[in-house]
């Protein structure tokens, strides 16, 4: 009889074939399941828990410390519509910024984005629930509450419009008012300062006071009288400061035998054009900022340096203030000339 004939030692069985393939196969394919599922992990790790890098040398695309603070420690719910064009300058930025907020802010700070001119019929309804509010340029609104007419407490039935706070684009972003030209050009309305997050913070923590905070601005030293628009820092606060950040601005005139008054949130002296005396400077310095009774906000105005030994000299003296005459805080044309 003929001998059974036997595989070659280069021949595979074809059932050995098979299963090899087929465990190359499954092999490829959990491999890729493995590592779809990696990836969806890392998503999902990723929109929990992510961080941003801001390489700007001012750092604006963060948020201070200070804000952070205050967005972790809300107790109650904030409400930022923010009423801006999508082809504005400053919409990309504004929204980066706000997307800061509703991460350290968690669920207690909500936006809503519109834009004017898409989106009318929202605006509309903002404005029919409040006529003075107008939408002519780039606008934040702040509330404790998502509508603005809400029941009124002391009136039941009624309704009354809540309390808002309003950032406008000048509050958030300063402006060239003129070109400047160089190698650095910049032009006519371009963003040369962005406050947004200063004006932002300190709207939310309007919104979520109780009481209206006091500023007094002291009249007789810095020689200022009427609020008159356009005068100077002070006048424009007394103008403007109460009905945009919560802060009712009144003129006062320091008496030094007479205590500051106890409302008094903050006491600020612009630009003084005369000098203290000594019981002035202890009324204000000792018996009320060092009593912590209130905050005590001074600007100098560098041509006035002469007329104000004795505020100069306790400050340096008492509290180790020097003032210095080397900071560009406004820049203005004059004659085609800046200044």
């Amino acid at each position: 009889m003929p001998e059974p004939s036997t595989p070659q030692e280069d021949e595979v069985p074809i059932a050995t074939s098979s299963i090899k393939r087929f465990r190359i196969g499954f092999n490829v394919i959990l491999q890729a399941v493995l590592m779809l599922a990696l990836v969806g992990v890392i998503n999902m790790i990723g929109c929990k828990h992510y961080a941003r890098w801001d390489r700007t040398p001012s750092k604006q695309y963060s948020l201070s410390e200070q804000t952070i603070s205050i967005l972790e420690a809300l107790q109650e719910e904030v409400h930022v519509t923010m009423a801006f064009n999508r082809e504005s300058d400053t919409y990309n930025y504004t929204t980066r910024m706000l997307e800061l907020y509703e991460q350290h802010g968690g669920s207690k700070v909500n936006v809503l984005r519109i834009d004017p001119e898409r989106d009318p019929s929202a605006i509309l309804e903002l404005q029919n629930q409040d006529p003075k509010l107008y939408f002519e340029q780039s606008k934040l609104l702040v509330s404790k509450h998502d509508k603005l007419l809400i029941d009124d407490p002391e009136k039941p039935g009624k309704q009354m419009v809540a309390p808002y706070q309003i950032v406008t684009d000048q509050d958030m972003f300063q402006r060239a008012e003129s070109e400047m030209l160089g190698e650095g050009r910049i032009k006519r309305g371009q963003v040369v300062e962005y406050r947004l997050e200063n004006a932002l913070t300190s709207a939310i923590l309007s919104a979520t006071q109780e009481r209206k905070q006091t500023a007094y601005v002291v009249t007789n030293i810095s020689g200022m009288r009427e609020p008159e628009a356009g005068r100077n820092a002070g006048s424009v606060l007394m103008l403007y400061g109460g009905g945009r950040q919560n802060l009712t601005v009144v003129p006062y005139a320091l008496n030094p035998n007479q205590p500051i008054p106890k409302d008094a949130s903050v006491v600020m002296l612009i630009a003084p054009k005369q000098d203290m005396n000594g019981a002035e400077l202890k009324r204000l310095f000792e018996d009320y900022w060092e009593g912590e009774n209130g905050g005590l906000i001074i600007l100098f105005d560098p041509k006035y340096y002469d007329r104000i030994p004795n505020l100069r000299n306790y400050l340096t003296d008492k509290y180790g203030i020097a003032l210095n005459d080397d900071r560009v805080l406004t820049v203005k044309s004059d004659g085609g000339r800046n200044r």
